[in-house]
């Protein structure tokens, strides 16, 4: 993120993208991504094209996700709380708060990225998605059930 900032894109600081995303090297400047937006492996921002000239800019709202792959070309905006899925090609612009798939990409579903995902960040992603115990010592570890009855064996 603090590469493509230097080159010019306009990107908040949240701002999370996968080594492999590529964003447009010829008009990085052209490129803004809102608060809290993941752009997953292999995305390619695309804000100008060669063979018909077209140039225009790219803006990603707060919190969308863009799926592995996906491709955005010039002069489209994907509304806040959205999600593109992977491999999509979007080439108009995305509402906010739905999900788009397909070639080209259209709405596929009324509801963007789910709501209880939204805050979470680097500091809190294995709590919240569930994959990392409390760490306090006095928080007990659960009782497994075994053949449906709990305690000790």
């Amino acid at each position: 993120t603090r590469l493509w900032q230097a080159c010019g894109a306009h990107l908040h600081s949240s701002v999370w993208i996968a080594r492999t995303a590529s964003l447009d090297e010829d008009a990085p400047e052209l490129i803004t991504i809102d608060e809290g937006v993941r752009v997953s492996y292999g995305v390619m921002l695309i804000t100008h094209s060669d063979l018909d000239k077209e140039v225009g800019p790219i803006h990603i709202g707060r919190q969308a996700w863009v799926g592995a792959g996906a491709i955005i070309l010039p002069g489209v905006t994907i509304g806040a709380y959205s999600v593109v899925g992977a491999a999509a090609l979007v080439n108009k612009d995305v509402p906010i708060d739905v999900r788009v798939a397909g070639v080209p990409a259209k709405v596929i579903k009324n509801t963007g990225v789910p709501k209880e995902w939204i805050h979470i960040t680097d500091d809190n992603y294995e709590t919240l998605a569930g994959t990392q115990r409390a760490t306090d010592a006095s928080v007990a570890p659960p009782v497994a059930s075994v053949g449906g009855q709990n305690g000790s064996a």
